[in-house]
């Protein structure tokens, strides 16, 4: 292991260019899924994350271009073949549960394989997700594996989860402009990722309100569209390289 040697004591100076939200980007890709439109991405981070949701629609058939230069996504779904998924969604990446909620809407079924360990994404951190979605009128069960089922479409639904949590919050939204009828989420989570995902389903169609608040209602039943929508950047990012030149007199 080499040493990490550091010489401090200079002003830090220059422009960068901020990243794309991380924790943006994986819900807006996930959520692409519910239209079969064109949809494209601007300033896409280039991470692990996004490589692995980018290679799991490719394996479904789906069509992508990346253009990692640029930092654009262009995504069509019309060829995504629901008899290539074996039940394994990409892993390694928590944010897999969020592909829930739009690939119920698609394949109506979705097995997950479990072993002696349980559910190779954790079946506590699932808990709030499968709540939401049973809510939304999905259909759940675990004998060895865990399936989800869907009869038609999500219906309309009232629910408040124990805690506020950002990707099960996403996945209701997503659920719920495919639902049926009008759905309320009390207790939502209210970050930048929820707010930049639900203004992406607002500019596809979806009927929102009380972004950025902690409650959200979605009337359901319209059809999405595609489009082109940025990803905002990375706040953290941004709040680190402003720190890093206020500390160092930059």
């Amino acid at each position: 292991m080499s040493d990490l040697i550091v010489n401090g004591g200079k002003p830090l100076t220059g422009t960068i260019r901020p990243s794309g939200n991380k924790n943006s980007v994986l819900p807006m890709l996930c959520a692409s899924l519910l239209t079969d439109e064109p949809v494209r991405l601007l300033n896409v981070p280039v991470i692990t994350d996004v490589e692995k949701l980018v290679t799991f629609f490719r394996e479904q058939g789906s069509r992508i271009t990346w253009d990692k230069p640029a930092g654009t996504i262009a995504i069509d779904h019309t060829s995504f073949d629901p008899r290539r998924l074996e039940g394994e969604l990409p892993t390694g990446m928590r944010s897999s549960v969020l592909l829930f909620a739009p690939l119920l809407q698609r394949l109506k079924k979705i097995t997950l394989p479990t072993n002696a360990k349980g559910c190779s994404l954790g079946i506590r951190e699932l808990d709030p997700h499968l709540e939401i979605l049973e809510a939304l009128g999905a259909k759940i069960s675990h004998h060895g594996d865990l399936t989800l089922r869907l009869a038609k479409r999500f219906r309309g639904a009232r629910h408040w989860p124990d805690y506020m949590s950002v990707t099960a919050t996403e996945n209701f939204v997503m659920a719920a402009a495919m639902a049926d009828g009008e759905s309320t989420l009390l207790h939502a989570a209210s970050e930048p990722p929820v707010q930049d995902l639900c203004t992406m389903l607002v500019a596809m169609g979806a009927r929102i309100s009380g972004i950025g608040t902690s409650k959200l209602t979605v009337e359901g039943g319209t059809r999405l569209r595609g489009g082109t929508f940025p990803i905002n950047t990375d706040y953290h990012e941004v709040v680190t390289f402003l720190a890093l030149g206020a500390i160092t007199g930059g």
